[in-house]
């Protein structure tokens, strides 16, 4: 996925994807989401499965492709896909959850359809960031994060894209021309 000492940030965004971090629930539509976010590192994008030489058979990446075109995800993000199986979520949940020993989040600005948040790392890993989660009619959501920070000295600046988009009700039959194997990833059940 990208370098292990930055997975924090990425499972921070990641459980954020789908909603925001905050006190009380965000509606969003229960059943299938379709997820990608990008990601760079010091301006250089981490690859994606579909960017690593070999890890899928030509037949694959081009279905997984067409599949994120169908959905109407870019072309050349991570892809993964989850199950909601509410449709509240709440965000203090993510926040506990994504919050280390050395990392915290603290949501800054809530509303019904999102919220900022802001992410403060000491320790071997030692930065600040910032990012926000909006959801549009109760079936996308999109995030953005960035953070500038040292790991051992070096400078670091960190930032991810992400969206997801609701797919359908039925987290057991995606549509035709998705991959279920997809389900293996994306943000937590709620």
């Amino acid at each position: 996925m990208t370098h292990p000492t930055l997975s924090w940030a990425i499972a921070c965004v990641a459980a954020l994807s789908g909603a925001a971090a905050a006190a009380q629930t965000l509606e969003i539509r229960p059943g299938l989401w379709a997820d990608a976010h990008l990601t760079t590192i010091n301006g250089k994008k981490t690859p994606s499965i579909l960017d690593i030489k070999g890890a899928l058979k030509p037949a694959d990446r081009a279905a997984i492709e067409s599949a994120m075109q169908k959905i109407g995800l870019p072309a050349g993000w991570s892809p993964a896909m989850s199950c909601a199986t509410t449709g509240t979520y709440d965000p203090s949940t993510i926040a506990r959850g994504a919050s280390t020993g050395a990392c915290t989040i603290a949501v800054t600005e809530q509303r019904r359809d999102g919220a900022r948040f802001t992410v403060a790392c000491t320790g071997e890993l030692t930065g600040r960031g910032q990012g926000h989660v909006s959801i549009t009619d109760k079936a996308q959501a999109e995030t953005a994060f960035s953070m500038d920070a040292t790991y051992k000295g070096q400078p670091i600046k960190f930032e991810q894209k992400g969206l997801s988009k609701w797919i359908g009700a039925d987290c057991e039959h995606p549509p035709a021309g998705i991959d279920a194997s997809w389900l293996r990833q994306g943000r937590p059940e709620s």
